[in-house]
């Protein structure tokens, strides 16, 4: 069943539409207006073209006056928006099409220029010819020159170029496809069949670019997925899935293609799989393991085929011929087996007990450390899951009566790096240890003096401090000193009641001697400075927040923000102002009189985890994977209200006191987005349409830098409504990083609203006329808008998001904490904190669990600025005995096993039995079927039981995102395929 779903996924989340894609061709054009300089053109045709330009158009800057440019001025009378400043790709359904080169500014003196294409790119048929001659005179196209003759020409500064192409007629009959496997009508195809077709032409050749295999109904099959390769007269398509189709359905199939003279067929075909009620006798039963009440992942053995029992014992295998059969009966991990034989000559039962028995062994070794020889005792050894050990004297450890199990094992000690070994325990073990000293601190002395202006005595009361160390007080030298120092940037502050403070940054690499000299200051030159805080977003009251001036004090301010400093020293001043929960602001000034000074702090969104999820199948432990928060410590949207305020930001030159940004047909908008995490995928964009309007939705990808680069789906025409939100679904896409959403205005005139309370700056207008995108921060008293368009988003563990634009805070990820409880919590005090993580880990195992006992968790993101809410809730329950298999054990039968663990962040183990010698190889698919990674591919591999371990990367050693993969086994023409979830 799970094939028989990802078979339709593949068609409906992949569709782009069946489109029939008729020949097309384009000539770079290269003209050399100098000895140095050489403007790049391109000509061509395209079926896709609409009233004389299409998606392949290049627009160039309009031709300044006296300045030497070029541009293809085109013979498209009825479309005015097209002028002399853009060259086109003509629609293909014209007989002739023109393309004019005409050099701006030309001066007697100037070079010839010299118009240069390649042989390869010009089109297979017609007439192609090129000219010149003075403006206002007819080009002489007896006398014009063959493109295909020459590949360069030259005309006159004062001349201009142009280019005809008279198409020709000749062959009018379309390809036809024949040797179609399976063939048209046939009955039942077995489910793992591949498809083949040959597509041959009798004419001037099939147009490979035009081939389409599609499914009516559900859609077209991606061109990356067709094996296309030459035969005489045209060519073989062959379709080979990793994936089953259904059984027993009706399948119909749709061959497109086009020669190169651009004749278009169809061919259809139907045929039916085979139906799993016709592929002979069924057995099935219950399996029960003794003591348990969880009876999943027995395995039934068949003479070959293996069935796995779900959570209540249920197994069953179909496709059983009249026949005498030898089966086994068997759950890794310490049960015993039952053999039996059974001739079937009907559906039939099978139902069995089987019987716990204890495995168990030694597991020992040592702990060496570095630059130690003597006392190697105090290691620490943990068997996660299990227990731990303590090194003696030698550095020896020992585990008795350790159940034969899949183990991971840490050895540590006090000031040296840990070290993990990964293996499977199955007999009495050795392994060894050697642990690296972790590098002493590097400590450092700072010494010096405090001079004061004046003062020739007593030079003692000065205060020093090393922020983030501490603080001396200066003896009667004026002598101050800071012992054991860590190496690194310090900022120093020396300050003395009645002088001015003064302060030094330094990097600490050595002992060193910092000295300083403070200046006095008069008595008569004393201000006050005063002012408030205030807390943006909803608080009770602004009290609380500390403001301090560096070196000279701090005050708290009262209920209404309000703080004061009397008989401050005037000169030179800092101000610090802070609120727990809010990011801090700092002020720098010359204070020479009394002075008031104002601050506003932003509050600090912090991110929590995402998509924590428990296990609850393992046996001794829960096992928790969640998704890191992303980059993103906020999201801003805006407060989806058309603003109201008096101005003329319209960019039709409108005046309105509705703020909103409009734009003539050909320009477009967009706003840049950011992926929250890897794998998140867009499935629509919202926008606050102001006019009824008709416009071509686009998904670019890009950069900040860069802007929107590459369609990340077909455009479409949608219409907007008046005055409301529009949601406009997309084909899914999966996003990774910035992403782009916005539209091409295909009507008179677009509009979309704008909300400045929440400016998110990442807007960008299109001007057809400029030929490129605009960031509106470049363009005055747009700087702050936020345009009302938003993306629809799904993440991995399926949260639905509406995102606008995104800003970031400068909060520094650290850890994370792990909350537990025997029942749902939501406040800390319902819970304890049973883990700290580091924050490069997002897996934890709980071992400190009760069997058969439900817990529940939540994640917490701790920031440099403080703690996360909460994630979601997940729960779990350990189980006395789980899943792991005692493998060893299993008779030599091609198996493939499920992996471990799954879900897996970052790295998960297979295990598989080859029987015989043979030509093996295990890949990794994603949810199209496509192969990403092959972990083993020879053609003479040894028979025996293999693990590998996998760590997420596909063949180009680039880290997946999280989603569905599967995992193949292909031994002498045999397929095993079993699917698994990355999280990252």
């Amino acid at each position: 069943m799970l094939k028989r779903v990802v078979f339709f996924q593949l068609f409906i989340l992949l569709v782009v539409g069946i489109s029939i894609c008729f020949g097309q061709w384009e000539i770079p054009i290269g003209v050399q207006v100098d000895s140095i300089s050489t403007i790049d053109l391109t000509l061509g045709e395209s079926p896709f073209a609409d009233e004389g330009y299409d998606s392949f158009d290049v627009i160039h800057p309009p031709c300044p006056p006296f300045a030497l440019d070029a541009y293809f001025k085109l013979d498209d009378p009825d479309n005015p928006l097209i002028d002399k400043l853009y060259y086109d790709i003509k629609n293909s359904s014209e007989d002739t099409n023109y393309w004019r080169i005409e050099i701006c500014g030309g001066i007697p003196e100037t070079p010839y220029p010299n118009a240069v294409w390649l042989f390869a790119d010009l089109p297979t048929s017609g007439d192609l010819l090129i000219g010149s001659a003075y403006p206002g005179l007819e080009i002489d196209w007896s006398s014009a020159t063959d493109m295909r003759t020459v590949e360069t020409f030259n005309f006159l500064p004062a001349q201009y170029a142009l280019i005809r192409y008279v198409k020709t007629g000749g062959d009018e009959i379309p390809p036809y496809a024949i040797n179609w496997v399976p063939a048209n009508g046939a009955t039942d195809v077995p489910v793992d069949t591949d498809i083949d077709v040959d597509v041959l032409d009798a004419g001037v050749g099939v147009d490979d670019g035009t081939i389409e295999l599609s499914v009516p109904g559900l859609g077209t099959v991606p061109s990356y997925l067709l094996d296309i390769t030459p035969i005489a007269g045209g060519y073989h398509v062959h379709y080979g899935s990793v994936l089953d189709l259904p059984y027993g359905t009706a399948l119909t199939l749709v061959l497109a293609a086009a020669d190169l003279n651009t004749n278009y067929m169809e061919d259809t075909i139907t045929f039916t799989t085979v139906d799993a009620d016709t592929l002979g006798f069924t057995l099935s039963g219950y399996i029960y393991l003794e003591g348990e009440t969880n009876h999943a992942n027995s395995m039934v053995n068949v003479s070959g085929s293996i069935a796995v029992t779900d959570s209540i014992g249920y197994f069953e295998i179909t496709g059983l011929d009249e026949d005498e059969y030898d089966i086994r009966v068997e759950h890794l991990g310490g049960y015993t087996h039952v053999d039996t034989t059974m001739y079937i000559v009907s559906d039939t039962t099978l139902t069995c007990t089987l019987l716990r028995e204890a495995t168990y062994g030694l597991l020992g070794g040592i702990v060496e450390l570095e630059g130690v020889e003597d006392d190697l005792s105090g290691s620490i050894v943990q068997i996660l899951g299990y227990g731990l050990d303590t090194t003696g004297t030698f550095g020896y450890f020992l585990f008795e009566d350790l159940p034969f199990d899949a183990y991971t094992v840490i050895a540590s000690h006090e000031g040296f790096y840990p070290d993990t070994i990964n293996f499977i325990f199955s007999t009495d073990t050795t392994i060894s240890f050697y642990l690296n000293a972790v590098p002493a601190e590097t400590l450092y002395d700072i010494t010096g003096n405090v001079y004061l202006e004046g003062v020739t005595t007593d030079l003692s009361g000065s205060i020093v401090m090393l922020d983030g160390f501490g603080a001396d007080t200066t003896d009667v030298a004026g002598i101050y000193t800071f012992m054991d120092v860590p190496s690194g940037h310090w900022l120093m502050i020396a300050s003395h009641d009645g002088y001015y403070p003064d302060t030094v940054e330094f990097d600490l690499t050595d002992d060193a001697i910092i000295d300083f000299n403070l200046e006095l200051i008069a008595v008569d030159t004393l201000s006050d400075v005063a002012g408030t805080v205030l807390l943006d977003g909803p608080v009770e009251h602004y009290g609380g927040s500390i403001v301090e001036i560096v070196g000279m004090g701090a005050d708290t301010t009262d209920l209404t923000g309000a703080y004061l400093f009397e008989d401050v020293r005037n000169g030179p001043i800092t101000m610090i102002a802070s609120h727990e929960g809010f990011y801090s602001d700092t002020v720098s000034l010359t204070l020479a009189s009394d002075t008031t000074v104002d601050f506003m702090l932003e509050p600090i969104i912090l991110a929590p985890p995402i998509g924590l999820i428990a296990s609850d199948t393992l046996e001794e432990r829960i096992v928790l994977n969640w998704l890191n928060p992303g980059v993103q410590t906020e999201i801003a949207y805006d407060d989806g209200t058309i603003d109201t305020v008096i101005g003329d930001v319209n960019m039709d030159g409108t005046d309105d006191t509705i703020w909103y940004m409009a734009v003539p047909e050909g320009d477009g908008m967009m706003v840049e987005f950011d992926a929250i995490s890897d794998g998140d995928v867009l499935i629509g964009i919202k926008l606050f349409s102001m006019i009824t309007s008709i416009v071509e939705m686009h998904v670019w990808n890009g950069s900040s830098a860069s802007g929107p680069v590459d369609d990340m789906i077909p455009p479409f025409e949608t219409n907007l409504s008046l005055g409301a939100w529009d949601i406009i679904e997309v084909a899914p896409v999966e996003l990774s990083g910035t992403f782009f959403c916005g539209m091409i205005a295909m009507s008179e005139v677009t509009a979309v609203g704008i909300d400045t309370d929440v400016p998110d700056e990442r807007a960008w207008y299109y001007s057809s006329m400029m030929g490129m995108f605009f960031n509106l921060t470049l363009i005055e008293d747009l700087a702050t808008v936020d345009l009302m368009i938003r993306a629809l988003v799904v993440s991995p563990d399926g949260t639905l998001r509406e995102i606008a634009g995104k800003a970031t805070t400068e909060a520094e990820l650290l850890s994370y904490e792990v909350w537990r409880s025997d029942e749902f919590f939501v406040e800390s005090t319902e819970a304890e904190m049973v883990a700290t993580v580091p924050s490069d880990v997002t897996t934890w195992t709980d071992t400190s669990v009760t069997f058969d006992m439900w817990y529940y968790y939540r994640i917490a993101a701790v920031y440099d600025m403080g703690t996360s809410e909460f994630s979601n809730f997940d729960s779990g329950m350990a189980l006395t005995s789980g899943i792991d298999e005692d493998w060893k054990s299993l008779p030599m039968q091609l198996t493939l096993f499920e992996n471990y663990p799954n879900p897996f962040n970052p790295t998960t183990i297979f295990k598989y039995i080859i029987p015989e010698r043979g030509k093996v190889k295990f890949s990794i698919h994603n949810i199209l079927g496509n192969e990403i990674s092959v972990l083993v591919n020879e053609d003479n591999y040894p028979a025996g039981r293999y693990e590998i371990i996998w760590d997420g990367m596909d063949s180009n050693g680039s880290q997946l995102p999280s989603g569905v993969y599967f995992y193949k086994l292909q031994y002498n023409g045999k397929n095993l395929i079993k699917d698994m979830i990355l999280i990252k």
